[in-house]
């Protein structure tokens, strides 16, 4: 995230690709730690009308519409960094189709798709890194934004019996922000069996 922010200014537009679990904080973030205009993409209708909640500033479920945005924005410059958080074939192309000169990129889901980099292939002076977790030092200044309530993580809450249909909700699109399982409920349960 260090890397993407150090590509922002004032005049530049970050793109953020997937609001789910990490996408709802990394837009948040970019509002905490950047004066950059964010443009939210996410398939889920209902996620993009509440994405100015995750700090977006314009928010589309149409990949058509985000690229005609940002290069309204950019006066057909392109964003200065962008952030998937889906890596599909679709999100691939959306990058290519946002990303201007030197933009940021940050490859972050696991769906798989790659971004093949060739001089004829992405913008020039395009950098895109693979990123599947931070530092410590990272982490520490999450919980610090989160402490100071400029980010807040949308997390529920599951027992581990509800598991299975935890993840039939995400793959039907109707998780909001980050699913938990509570392991307290597990000793909850231990506790009670030892008891009786």
């Amino acid at each position: 995230m260090k890397q993407v922010i150090a590509a922002l200014d004032d005049e530049s537009v970050a793109v953020v690709i997937g609001l789910g679990g990490l996408g709802h904080l990394a837009s948040q973030v970019l509002r905490a730690l950047s004066r950059t205009t964010i443009v939210a993409v996410d398939t889920n209708r209902h996620v993009v009308e509440r994405a100015q909640d995750s700090g977006a500033h314009y928010a589309t479920s149409d990949a058509d519409e985000a690229a005609r945005l940002v290069h309204e924005l950019t006066g057909g410059e392109g964003a200065s960094a962008v952030l998937d958080f889906v890596c599909l074939p679709g999100t691939r192309d959306l990058i290519l189709a946002v990303a201007g000169r030197r933009a940021r990129v940050a490859l972050v889901g696991l769906g798989g798709a790659d971004l093949s980099m060739g001089f004829a292939t992405v913008p020039s002076g395009l950098t895109a890194t693979v990123t599947r977790w931070g530092s410590i030092s990272d982490l520490a200044g999450i919980i610090e934004l989160v402490r100071a309530g400029r980010v807040e993580p949308q997390v529920s809450a599951v027992a581990p019996a509800l598991v299975e249909q935890a993840y039939a909700e995400l793959r039907n699109g109707k998780v909001e922000g980050r699913t938990v399982v509570l392991m307290s409920d597990v000793a909850a349960l231990e506790e009670g069996a030892a008891a009786g």
